[in-house]
């Protein structure tokens, strides 16, 4: 219910913004860019947010870029090139879009972020999300429930594994954690750092999809 909740928040930004920009004989196209299909969630947001744009009187253009940066960059600029009035962008990595949303803003084109904020770039109109520290809350609090963490007698050892270091919620996520974990691990993982910098410790970049297991079956992994 809540991705739905945001799929209509970025839905209603997009018409909002069209409104504004286009006669109303003509309500215009919203390019609608995710990043892939590998994942039943961006699939299930790109035809809830094209169901619901075609029912508002919208045209909507969308594209997955199946986890390839250069691959949205260029879907985002074809888009641009087609004169859409709005995008809606689920950033692979928003920092390597900031030249084409320029590009967007001299043609006139609104821009929503939509999940993952897009950094960098001025030309950024709404961003649509999650309250991702507390996504961070609840995985955190869903480990302390699962392994009786408030009646089990500890020390206890965690690896943590992170998103990867180009997506700003994996920064939320992380910080969210902080507050169910303090309680039982202390600085729970890598004392003296920011929480930062822990952060990209335990991130897993998604073009290393194979740290994750080499990291879970590593005798190091082990001793944590």
């Amino acid at each position: 219910m809540r991705r739905q909740h945001f799929v209509r928040l970025a839905v209603a930004a997009g018409a909002l913004l069209l409104t504004a920009a286009s006669p109303a004989q003509d309500k215009g196209t919203v390019g609608v860019s995710m990043p892939t299909k590998s994942s039943a969630r961006w699939i299930s947001d790109g035809d809830s947010m094209v169901k619901s744009l075609k029912e508002k009187g919208y045209k909507a253009d969308l594209q997955y870029a199946e986890d390839d940066i250069p691959n949205q960059l260029a879907q985002v600029e074809n888009m641009i090139t087609k004169k859409v009035r709005v995008l809606v962008i689920a950033a692979i990595d928003g920092t390597t879009l900031s030249n084409a949303l320029q590009k967007a803003a001299d043609n006139g084109i609104k821009v929503i972020a939509y999940d993952r904020l897009i950094r960098g770039s001025k030309n950024v109109d709404y961003y649509a999300t999650f309250d991702n520290f507390q996504v961070g809350v609840q995985q955190a609090g869903s480990i302390v429930d699962a392994l009786k963490l408030k009646t089990a007698k500890g020390p206890f050892n965690i690896e943590l594994f992170g998103g990867s270091p180009d997506d700003n919620n994996a920064f939320f996520f992380y910080n969210g954690k902080g507050f169910p974990f303090a309680r039982f691990f202390g600085e729970w993982r890598f004392p003296g750092l920011p929480w930062q910098a822990r952060a990209r410790t335990a991130a897993c970049p998604p073009r290393s999809r194979g740290r994750s297991p080499r990291r879970a079956g590593s005798p190091a992994a082990a001793r944590r």
